[in-house]
């Protein structure tokens, strides 16, 4: 019996370790499967990074290319990798031990038709180890194929962000908009407040018109919204409603740009004015009197609007042939200087030059033939002129003067210290050329001044020039001045006011937009585009045309019913506020209707082109 017993036992050890053996080798596969499977899921969620990040290359590569076609259609790209990091904004074309992105440009050119030209986008993606300076873990390509015809329509406003079956807004005020005096509103005016009393409409005679009220999502409009002197809804929104979001409106700033810092040094250009003098020779270095020295401005720079003549006195060594201009009625800023003789022809044929100036000197030498004469139109206006890019400590006019722009049909980059116009105007020439469209930027740094009745591309386009804002004081276009352009401010206050002030569309970075007073009869079409900004429009009666887009606003002023001070634009020039930098999800939308937003700007070329997985 012992023995039995023995033998069950030992039959109970054997079975017992062999029970063990089956669920260690069972355990060891399910553990070697189960790494596999995690190590798989860590692949293809690496893989599907690597993705994203390749389809943000391909974001960022197409925001350079129109950045850059905006600046000139005859853009070429660098044709070398460009590396960075998502988020970072800035890809250059030296690798990194960090970066995740690196994308590739290339611009294949169509001779028959330019807008036939191919943009081609590699762009890869890197997923590291361990962190952002780890081994790579994972990467992955994607390109994308797209005509210079197809990303022209995207940065003509073709997107889908700005376009479509909604109505633009009038306003969109965040935080709340308290109405005053007889103000009034034409268009759909949002808010994102929920809080109580934070819509105030303190009479009867404000209100909405043509439009409807919007508050934030499940806002009780019973507590929002503060009725005073008799005022009530059907009173102060009389075409319109009181609705709900159906979520959290949202306005993102745009990328402010870094200020070129490759530009020659040109000092400082002020309107002063000074004489220029020089003399008239022989080969021999004798002087030539009564030769004829016509004077005109740089531009337009085939006629002339005066002229003097050189010394004819031969007794007189030291001073035959020499000639003098002072200001005034002679020259002013930059002219041609010409000299003309019946049988003489001269070397140089004519010199540009800005006063004060000595020794603008010419050879004259014997041509029987040579008999020319020079148009005078004394209606011509002296002028300073800017003929390249440059950095200027100081830009100042004074005085009635005329600074000339020449844009030569392409991007002008103009960077400044302190811009300073107190009494003249600026004035963009040679906008087109060679079918290209010009452009320019002022990129200020310290200090704006736009006083009198001074203009900037006064009868221009908006979309001719562009000012971005660095300084920290208030910037100003009142009175009588005119600023045609669109300006970008960085923190400062923009205050307005007088008859016209700024013609264009006003982004800010900044906290306060204020006293925007535009008493012209039939307003201007503009963006003012300011989310994190207090717009203060609380006296006066100007009005403004197109979109707002503020944190707070306070509206009073105004007048009847018919000159509401906002005024909705139902097609808004969109050119340059789609051509800022937002990033890879595109300008916000500034309509009403968010049912009708089926995407960003991007998703205009990105079904335009081609992509190569």
């Amino acid at each position: 019996m012992l023995n039995v017993l023995k033998l069950k036992n030992g039959f109970a050890m054997v079975l017992t370790m062999v029970a063990m053996l089956v669920v260690t080798v069972l355990g060891i596969t399910l553990w070697q499967v189960g790494a596999s499977n995690v190590m798989q899921v860590e692949r293809d969620e690496n893989s599907a990074q690597a993705y994203y990040y390749a389809r943000s290359g391909v974001e960022a590569a197409v925001g350079l290319i129109i950045k850059n076609i905006i600046d000139s259609g005859d853009y070429q790209p660098p044709g070398e990798y460009l590396y960075g990091k998502l988020g970072d904004g800035a890809f250059l074309n030296q690798s990194t031990d960090d970066y995740n992105i690196k994308f590739l440009i290339t611009r294949v050119k169509n001779d028959e038709d330019i807008n036939k030209d191919i943009f081609n986008i590699q762009s890869t993606g890197v997923v590291r180890q361990g962190g952002a300076e780890g081994t790579q873990a994972a990467a992955n390509d994607l390109g994308f194929v797209i005509t210079l015809e197809n990303l022209k329509k995207a940065i003509e406003g073709n997107d889908d962000n700005n376009s479509g079956d909604g109505t633009a807004l009038a306003l969109f005020s965040n935080n709340g908009i308290t109405f005053s005096g007889s103000a009034g509103i034409s268009g759909n005016v949002m808010t994102n407040t929920v809080a109580p009393n934070t819509v105030i409409f303190n009479n009867d005679q404000v209100y909405i018109k043509d439009g409807d009220l919007y508050l934030g999502p499940n806002a009780d409009k019973t507590k929002v919204i503060e009725y005073f002197g008799g005022g009530a809804e059907k009173k102060n929104i009389p075409d319109g409603y009181v609705l709900n979001l159906q979520s959290i409106r949202s306005f993102p700033l745009p990328v402010f740009p870094d200020y070129p810092v490759d530009l020659p040094s040109k000092g400082t250009l002020a309107t002063a004015t000074g004489k220029i003098s020089g003399r008239v020779c022989d080969a021999n270095g004798k002087g030539v009197g009564g030769v004829t020295i016509y004077i005109g401005p740089s531009i337009p720079g085939n006629l002339a609007k005066t002229s003097i003549t050189t010394i004819d006195n031969p007794d007189w060594v030291a001073g035959h042939g020499t000639w003098e201009a002072s200001p005034g009625d002679k020259q002013e800023g930059t002219v041609i200087v010409t000299p003309v003789k019946a049988g003489y022809e001269f070397n140089p044929q004519f010199i540009k030059v800005t006063g004060p100036k000595n020794g603008i000197d010419f050879v004259a030498i014997p041509n029987a033939n040579m008999n020319l004469s020079i148009p005078i139109d004394q209606t011509l206006k002296w002028g300073w002129e800017i003929i390249e890019d440059g950095y200027y400590d100081k830009i100042s006019l004074t005085s009635d003067k005329k600074v000339y722009i020449d844009l030569q049909g392409g991007m002008r980059k103009i960077r400044v210290g302190n811009l300073d116009i107190q009494q003249g105007s600026i004035e963009l020439v040679n906008k087109v050329m060679n079918g290209n469209n010009g452009k320019l930027i002022f990129y200020v740094g310290n200090a704006f001044t736009l006083t009198g009745s001074s203009k900037v591309n006064d009868g221009g386009n908006i979309n001719d020039m562009v000012m971005y804002y660095k300084g920290s004081n208030a910037i100003s276009a009142a009175g009588a001045t005119k600023f045609v352009g669109s300006v970008v401010v960085e923190k400062a206050e923009v205050t307005g006011g007088g008859c016209v002030g700024f013609i264009g569309d006003i982004i800010s970075l900044g906290n306060k937009v204020s006293y925007l007073e535009w008493t012209n009869n039939e307003p201007y079409s503009r963006i003012i585009y300011a989310p994190n900004a207090y717009l203060d429009m609380s006296n006066g009666s100007g009005k403004t045309k197109g979109t707002v887009i503020v944190k707070k606003c306070d509206l009073g002023g105004g007048g009847d019913r018919n000159t509401p001070r906002i005024i909705f634009n139902s097609d808004p020039d969109l050119t340059f506020f789609n051509s800022l930098n937002w990033g890879p999800e595109g300008p916000p939308s500034l309509l009403t209707n968010e049912a009708t937003q089926t995407g960003s700007v991007n998703n205009d070329w990105r079904v335009s082109g081609q992509w190569k997985n």
